[in-house]
């Protein structure tokens, strides 16, 4: 298995979609050390990398974002603004000022509030995806 954001070996270049996989983590252990002055918290994590992953296919679009989430384990998956795979290529074509869009299919695989992190590993692979679909040299 690829890790969250790593594209796998299929890209369907007819399309110019490119497929990542977006793979699950277990925290094996977890301390909250303390608040941040920004209001985060400094934490103390072992986690591993599961074999579980979502599919996260791209396909480049004119403008907009367009989202579809689908598999045995999509129900109650938001597929509007308030998904974080599409707030986070809300958040790249807006940081990078780039106009065009892009459609984000979502197999889900991992379960929902499961704690395995499987919203979170799909906004890391957008992300990875958009820069390589969109290169603007953000880091």
């Amino acid at each position: 298995m690829t890790a969250p954001d790593t594209p796998s070996d299929t890209t369907n270049s007819a399309s110019s979609a490119s497929t990542y996989e977006a793979r699950a983590k277990l925290n094996l252990g977890l301390a909250v050390l303390g608040k941040r002055d920004d209001g985060f918290h400094d934490i103390d994590s072992l986690m591993v990398r599961l074999n579980l992953a979502d599919t996260l296919t791209l396909t480049p679009t004119d403008a907009g974002i367009q989202l579809t989430v689908h598999g045995d384990t999509a129900a109650g998956v938001p597929d509007d603004a308030s998904n974080l795979a599409h707030k986070a290529a809300q958040l790249y074509l807006d940081a990078a000022d780039v106009a065009a869009g892009v459609a984000i299919d979502i197999h889900k695989k991992i379960p929902v509030a499961a704690g395995l992190g499987g919203g979170s590993a799909d906004a890391a692979a957008v992300l990875h995806g958009l820069a390589e679909l969109y290169p603007t040299g953000l880091d």
